[in-house]
């Protein structure tokens, strides 16, 4: 995904809105971090098994 794809998403569901402080934006991005991974790992097992968790 390129960065211009990323801004627009982000703007698109309106992540950004209500970020006031670091905090905030810390807070964001270790949730965006926590999915992301996630994601990934249920990606890697649904590969690595050959059929999804659900």
């Amino acid at each position: 995904m390129k960065k211009s794809e990323l801004k627009k998403l982000i703007s698109e569901h309106g992540l950004t809105e209500g970020l006031k402080t670091q905090e905030d934006v810390s807070e964001l991005l270790k949730d965006l971090h926590s999915s992301l991974l996630e994601s990934m790992l249920h990606g890697e097992l649904e590969s690595h098994l050959g059929y999804s968790k659900k």
